[in-house]
């Protein structure tokens, strides 16, 4: 499976704590390049390899990109500089809500980069490129999809790292513009439906395999739209076999987030009054896990699906923080938990290779 892409560009933010600007004002907006050291050699393998990563995933920083490609950060900083130089990459920074240094550098493909990923037969990553100054105006899309690019790493890392493993996933930008049509038992008109990722995970010896359906939530969600999702959830399994091309569903996992971890920030260096916005935020993160799994449950008392249901499985909650949390911990840590018996249980099961 590939993922289609879509975002771009060059910014600054100011090192202010704000409030957050409505939604109607521009908070992207394009500043200078990076003016990238001329004294290190960057490979062309480096090269391709960030432009391959950012198409497949469409926004990454240097650290993310860091992290899946197996570079060190100042190295792919140099290389993600130099491409945005060339026209191969742009550049954009989101307004953070911390002061001490800079923001980092959100890199996504430019028209260069776009026709050099085509030119190599790599599905485009757009029909038709356009910069994502032209698209995006806001943080808060930008913000989700380094959320959920966070979720989709330590996969991607796994397949990396241990040969046992492969990875398939289609990202939430690619569902967005090609939603599951799902029929529903109140309405003639199919729902158009789109989780926020899709992922396969495929285990060689002994052969074995994972399949889910990916929701991050970075901010408030009401009551009323999430017990809507759930509903098409529960209706979505013959839209979910047809899409996805397989009858293997092990869950839909729903990972709790705050978006002041978006690009990943330092904690030992926020201010006191930095830490207390950070603290507040988490306790609001709580609340939001908890209300999840409360409104979840009446979900199914409203279905009339009892505990004992394969249904009542379905769901996974988390709120281990992505960008504090290793592959590891994420993939195989006993955290994520069910709605009704609160039980607890692995994405991944540990896997013991067979002679």
């Amino acid at each position: 499976m590939q993922t289609i892409v879509e975002l771009p560009s060059n910014n600054l933010l100011s090192g202010e704590v704000y409030s957050q600007p409505p939604l109607t004002q521009d908070t992207t907006t394009q500043e200078r390049l990076m003016t990238p050291s001329t004294d290190t050699r960057i490979s062309a393998d480096l090269e391709w390899a960030i432009l391959d990563a950012v198409s497949q995933l469409y926004l990454l920083t240097a650290e993310q990109l860091s992290r899946l490609l197996g570079y060190s950060y100042r190295y792919v900083q140099l290389g993600c500089q130099r491409l945005t130089a060339r026209g191969m990459l742009e550049q954009l920074v989101v307004r953070r809500q911390t002061r001490h240094g800079t923001a980092p550098y959100i890199y996504t493909l430019g028209l260069k980069g776009y026709h050099s990923v085509k030119d190599h037969g790599s599905l485009p990553p757009m029909k038709r490129y356009r910069s994502i100054f032209e698209r995006v105006h806001e943080d808060d899309p930008v913000i989700h999809t380094l959320a959920v690019n966070e979720f989709l790493l330590p996969f991607l890392i796994l397949e990396k790292t241990d040969p046992n493993v492969t990875v398939e996933f289609i990202h939430e930008l690619e569902l967005n513009a090609n939603p599951l049509r799902v029929s529903l038992p109140d309405t003639e008109k199919a729902a158009k439906f789109s989780p926020d990722g899709f992922v396969k995970v495929n285990f060689l010896n002994p052969p074995d395999t994972y399949c889910y359906q990916l929701e991050v939530y970075t901010s408030k969600f009401s009551k009323l739209r999430w017990q809507q999702k759930v509903h098409t959830y529960l209706h979505s399994f013959e839209a979910y076999k047809e899409y996805f091309e397989t009858s293997h569903l092990d869950g839909i996992a729903v990972s709790v987030q705050s978006k002041m971890d978006f690009p990943k920030i330092d904690l030992t260096r926020l201010t006191a009054r930095e830490q207390a916005t950070w603290e507040y935020l988490e306790k609001k993160r709580a609340e939001r896990f908890g209300n999840f799994l409360k409104w979840t449950s009446e979900s199914f008392t409203a279905h009339n699906i009892p505990p004992s249901s394969p249904d009542a499985d379905l769901f996974l909650f988390s709120q281990a923080p992505l960008t504090r949390t290793t592959p590891q911990e994420l993939l195989y840590g006993a955290h994520w938990q069910q709605p009704v018996t609160n039980a607890v249980k692995q994405l991944l099961a540990e896997q013991e290779a067979t002679s």
